[in-house]
């Protein structure tokens, strides 16, 4: 009964291992974030605050751009009702998405160079999420929510 009870154990957990999602490292969320406060800090911006909450609808939004690269959800709503999907998550006011990018550097200078996401990043936000979703192809989104 407990080799059958470990060989089942041991077949779930690889399962499970081979099922699982591309996990961001923590260092390419928090690299991206302190290019942000960088970037803002250049121009006499303030910092902003790094929001779990929000970087899990982040999260949930890099996802979906790999479906459907657009500030419209796949379900065909806008991007702020994500924060819906998380409890207590703030409602975001502006949005940044990006595709490809191999690194946070890359996508930072992509954003930067981009009149419209440059001003969402030294906009008068407080706070910030970052999301990072690899698709089945090995390709990287991007997405950045502020409030």
């Amino acid at each position: 009964m407990i080799r059958k009870s470990l060989f089942i154990l041991l077949f779930a957990f690889i399962i499970l291992s081979c099922n699982s999602k591309y996990e961001p490292n923590n260092s390419e969320i928090q690299e991206v974030f302190e290019l942000v406060n960088q970037t803002r800090a250049d121009i006499g911006r303030y910092a902003l605050i790094l929001d779990e909450k929000l970087n899990r609808a982040a999260a949930i939004r890099a996802e979906e751009i790999s479906i459907l690269f657009d500030h419209i959800r796949p379900n065909k709503t806008a991007y702020y009702t994500v924060s819906k999907e998380v409890e207590g998550c703030r409602e975001p006011s502006a949005e940044n998405i990006a595709r490809y990018q191999k690194t946070p550097q890359a996508v930072m200078e992509a954003w930067i160079n981009s009149q419209g996401h440059y001003n969402n990043i030294i906009a008068s936000h407080s706070y910030i999420g970052i999301g990072v979703y690899k698709d089945s192809n090995g390709k990287l989104y991007w997405v950045q929510l502020f409030d």
